[in-house]
């Protein structure tokens, strides 16, 4: 349920808190999008951290569904 990616400048996170006030909702909900496979974006593992990009969230907020 989890990419693997090594983070650097290009390629902006969003903490689920972040995310979630993106989207209007709590990060709670956030987690429960994840748990349930069901995150509009995908989870993101960092070493031990979870994010989510940015980019694909801007693309999910836009409407676009080919991310």
């Amino acid at each position: 349920v989890y990419s693997y990616v090594m983070e650097d400048a290009h390629n902006e996170t969003l903490t689920a808190d972040e995310l979630g006030a993106l989207f209007k909702v709590s990060a709670r909900t956030v987690w429960r999008w994840v748990v349930k496979g069901t995150c509009p974006v995908a989870p993101l593992r960092i070493g031990r951290t979870v994010r989510f990009s940015r980019h694909t969230a801007e693309q999910v907020m836009q409407g676009r569904n080919d991310v």
